[in-house]
């Protein structure tokens, strides 16, 4: 890993809510590579989803600085940052009755000047998504007529459609069955070989180390360990973040991580 691009920067990041609250995250330093699944772990409220939030530029840090290949969100237009960075959100609401594909075509707007239509090339892309979601026979059903699954995979394919260098997956999994966990995390080391930078946010180690090729584990904001994710998916860290007694074993080649009862 230490020979590939790193292409998010995070230097020293603190945030907190409120001026002179609590802070959510702590002097948090790291860089993402591209090419590469990061795992970003850790409790409830231990500022998993805030640091997402930051690197997408929808939050401004108390103090310290993110950038995108060494460009900061807030000296960057949001049309030029959306070509950049993607969010597929834990829970979103819809609140238009939209077709699957119309949906996927949000995913267009970054490259869409204002009131313009989505063309044939943004549809190709739209349709591109679909297929590689394996959503192509839903593209006509209303998205909220979709179950859960199938919602958190059209929310995949609009950030496909989108094509940002960074894809952000905040609990990409937290509403798949076992078929459908088995194709986004095949997806996801897809969008690895082909170059993209892909952070994910999750509260199963099994997860990350199925398919992570580093991971940051995160207590109340701040960092307990970062690095490869074979070296820090041990017992040792993994307690210290989750405050309980784990083992760490190794099954058929692969890591598995159990709680001691």
């Amino acid at each position: 890993m230490s020979g590939r691009n790193r292409v998010v920067h995070l230097a020293g990041v603190s945030f907190a809510y409120d001026r002179g609250g609590k802070q959510v995250l702590a002097d948090v330093s790291w860089e993402f590579a591209d090419a590469a699944i990061t795992a970003l772990l850790g409790p409830n409220g231990s500022g998993k989803t805030t640091l997402l939030n930051l690197i997408l530029g929808w939050l401004q840090p108390s103090a310290g600085v993110v950038r995108v290949n060494g460009h900061e969100p807030a000296a960057t237009a949001r049309r030029s940052w959306s070509r950049q960075v993607g969010l597929v959100p834990q829970n979103e609401t819809h609140a238009f009755e939209l077709e699957v594909v119309e949906y996927v075509l949000l995913g267009r707007a970054p490259y869409l000047g204002l009131l313009e239509r989505p063309g044939a090339a943004d549809r190709a892309a739209a349709e591109a998504a679909l297929e590689r979601t394996g959503l192509e026979a839903f593209a006509l059903r209303p998205v909220n007529g979709l179950s859960g699954g199938e919602r958190q995979l059209a929310a995949i394919a609009r950030v496909l459609a989108q094509d940002p260098h960074v894809l952000l997956l905040d609990e990409p999994l937290s509403h798949l069955d076992l078929g459908n966990t088995r194709r986004v995390l095949a997806l996801l080391q897809a969008l690895r070989r082909d170059g993209h930078a892909v952070i994910l946010t999750t509260h199963d180690p099994n997860v990350a180390a199925a398919v992570a090729d580093e991971a940051l584990l995160l207590k109340e904001g701040r960092l307990v360990a970062a690095g490869r994710a074979r070296e820090v998916l041990t017992a040792e860290h993994l307690g210290a973040t989750y405050g309980v007694e784990l083992d760490v074993l190794e099954v058929a080649g692969r890591t598995v991580v159990l709680p001691r009862v």
